[in-house]
C-alpha cells in the first residue's frame, strides 16, 4: 500500500516537476550575449582613449555577436587607421575588427 500511495504522490508531482524544471536559457544567453558585447564595445572605448591620439577622436565602436568589432569615423592619416584597428584587435575577446575608418587630413588655417 506504501508503494502505491509513493507511486500516486510521484505521478501527481511530475507534471509540476515538468513545468517548473523548464529552462529559459535562450533567453538567459541572449542577455549574456548583449552584456558581453556591452563590456567589449567598452573595453574597445577604453583601449583607444588610453592612446593620447585617440583620447578626442571621432572613432565609433559598434560590437556584434562573437566578437566582431565594427570602427567607423574619422582619423587624420592611414596610420592612425591602422593604429586603431591593433588597438582594438589586442583587447580581450575581439575576434575580428572591420575597420571602416575614413581617413580626412585636418585643414590647414592659412
Amino acid at each position: 500500500m506504501k508503494i502505491l500511495t509513493t507511486l500516486q504522490a510521484l505521478l501527481l508531482t511530475l507534471p509540476l516537476l515538468a513545468v517548473t524544471g523548464c529552462d529559459n536559457k535562450p533567453a538567459a544567453a541572449g542577455q549574456n550575449s548583449q552584456q558581453q558585447d556591452n563590456r567589449l564595445g567598452s573595453a574597445v572605448t577604453e583601449a583607444l582613449q588610453r592612446d593620447a591620439v585617440f583620447a578626442r577622436s571621432d572613432i565609433n565602436v559598434m560590437v556584434s555577436a562573437a566578437g566582431q568589432v565594427t570602427l567607423s569615423g574619422t582619423v587624420a592619416s592611414s596610420e592612425d587607421k591602422r593604429r586603431a584597428a591593433e588597438i582594438v584587435q589586442q583587447v580581450a575577446g575581439i575576434k575580428n575588427v572591420n575597420n571602416e575608418l575614413d581617413v580626412v587630413s585636418p585643414a590647414n588655417p592659412d
